[in-house]
């Protein structure tokens, strides 16, 4: 179904709602197919980027060709994220990406409070991260909801609309209207994985789908070692303890040596005969 447009600026939106704001610029008035997937990527030192991904399948440019030029991008770029497209694909589906970098994990938890509002389909995200000899722990953690279409809007945006914008696509997770991810991307492997994740131990990542009824915390643990570090700290440990016991067989073999000679002093051995001495020649008799 095909529903009217507004191009009053979208400017001065509240922050926390970036991803209902993608979601929107692709679905909003269309009723076509959107998946709309958010990475978080955290590198060894704890930065790392948030992505949203807004794909729109090709029934959406049919039905609204102009919709890419209606776009407005510029309160998304001025929050500091970077936006590539929307760009038309080779099947006729339309690319929204938006990527917002970060140094540390309060960086990164400031930006992942902008992708969803606290009444939205991901809330409470935290990441942690904390480097230990030879190793690296690294997490994720929140709580996903399978929300209904007024998660998806605010009083502003509603004004700006004249409706809650996807209020008659009824509950467009539960049709499959609009299908929602979140897939983290960690140093080392995945060690625990709760909310139903699925890992991919090729890349090492997990994501969890939100779909009709959705409404859990979810949670992943990564670990990663530094076998070089390992090793090294195992062969010096090892060395120490050979010397350890070298010296204490060295300490040993003194006293030992010790408590030899204090006998041989309190108790020496008698003079032994001459074995070499001739015996005395009895005087001869007369």
């Amino acid at each position: 179904m095909t529903r009217g447009r507004s191009h009053a600026s979208l400017a001065g939106r509240p922050r926390g709602a970036l991803l209902a704001l993608a979601a929107l610029l692709l679905l909003v008035l269309t009723g076509c197919r959107v998946d709309v997937g958010v990475t978080v990527t955290l590198d060894e030192q704890g930065g790392g980027s948030v992505e949203v991904r807004a794909l729109g399948d090709a029934d959406l440019l049919n039905r609204e060709p102009s919709l890419l030029g209606d776009l407005r991008l510029q309160d998304i770029r001025a929050a500091g994220w970077t936006v590539e497209g929307p760009t038309v694909q080779t099947d006729g589906s339309a690319l929204l990406v938006l990527t917002k970098g970060f140094a540390d994990v309060a960086e990164g938890n400031a930006v992942l409070a902008e992708i969803s509002s606290p009444t939205g389909p991901w809330r409470d995200l935290q990441l942690s991260h904390a480097l230990r000899f030879a190793t690296i722990e690294s997490g994720l953690d929140g709580h996903m909801v399978a929300v209904g279409p007024e998660a998806f809007s605010d009083a502003g945006l509603n004004t700006l609309v004249g409706k809650v914008p996807l209020a008659d696509l009824g509950d467009p997770i539960a049709d499959g209207t609009l299908v929602l991810t979140m897939t983290s991307q960690m140093p080392g492997e995945p060690v625990r994985v709760g909310g139903g994740g699925i890992t991919n131990a090729d890349q090492g990542t997990v994501t969890w789908t939100i779909t009709k009824g959705t409404d859990t915390a979810f949670f992943v643990d990564y670990e990663r070692r530094d076998a070089g570090a390992v090793a090294a700290r195992r062969t010096a440990g090892l060395a120490r303890a050979a010397i350890v016991l070298y010296l204490a067989a060295v300490v040993v073999m003194g006293i030992l040596l010790l408590l030899w000679w204090l006998h041989q002093r309190r108790h020496p051995e008698p003079d032994r005969p001459d074995a070499t001495a001739r015996p005395p020649v009895p005087p001869a008799r007369g």
